[in-house]
């Protein structure tokens, strides 16, 4: 509500002196019980009666569970919607399909939210709406079985590539703390013992992470180079 009354007054100060009443209503369609506190009130944890001024007015509660049918709405449109989110569309197929005007935003999204949400054996809908006469409902879940399916290859590709860019972000992390210990080792036996072989480098080039650690521990108490590869075991 905040954030409607922000927008709404935008950077005009004088706004916030004639702020539009907001109703807050919630719409529940969830199988277990409503537990939610009635109002923002009752929520803090106080009983101090000098705090009785604290806002939080309480909202409208729409539980389409625990109401019946016909008490759903006196708006057809609005009805049909609220049968829909108790997954009872199926069930009232007919009275939904009348209550929809053809060619509706709402139309399309009651559909689509049976196609997304329902466990529904899509031939077996066809049918149905084919032997109700619901021709216009049919060609219309096609199409958005059709835009349903492409989402799906999409999201799933997208979902791919995150998967890879995140494996190799972890694998180049994980090469980048190698390489970075290999030049602190090479560092250190450098200041110790001089310029290294060709063959030290190489090693130490190639070698696993545990084998470096193993290598930054002796380097600091071998007496000279040998020493230090002859420890040659893992950390």
């Amino acid at each position: 509500m905040v954030r409607i009354w922000k927008r709404y007054a935008g950077t005009g100060t004088a706004r916030l002196r004639a702020l539009p009443p907001i109703i807050p209503v919630v719409v529940y369609h969830g199988a277990p019980p409503w537990t939610v506190p009635d109002s923002l009130r009752d929520m803090i944890a106080t009983d101090d009666p000098d705090l009785a001024f604290l806002p939080g007015a309480g909202y409208i509660l729409r539980n389409l569970r625990a109401m019946e049918i016909d008490a759903l709405s006196r708006n057809a449109a609005l009805k049909a919607g609220f049968i829909t989110l108790r997954r009872q569309a199926l069930a009232f197929l007919a009275e939904i399909a009348g209550s929809l005007p053809e060619g509706t935003d709402l139309r399309r999204q009651v559909l689509e939210y049976v196609l997304r949400v329902y466990n529904v054996d899509l031939d077996a809908l066809r049918a149905t709406l084919r032997t109700g006469g619901h021709n216009e409902l049919e060609a219309l879940m096609g199409t958005i079985a059709e835009t349903l399916l492409e989402q799906g290859k999409a999201e799933g590709l997208k979902a791919g590539e995150a998967r890879g860019l995140a494996r190799g972000e972890a694998k180049g992390k994980a090469e980048g703390k190698v390489e970075g210990k290999a030049e602190t080792l090479g560092r250190l036996l450098e200041r110790r013992f001089g310029p290294l072989p060709r063959d030290i480098e190489t090693r130490i080039a190639a070698a696993e992470p545990d084998r470096i650690e193993a290598w930054l521990d002796a380097v600091l108490d071998a007496p000279d180079l040998a020493t230090v590869f002859a420890q040659d075991r893992p950390h």
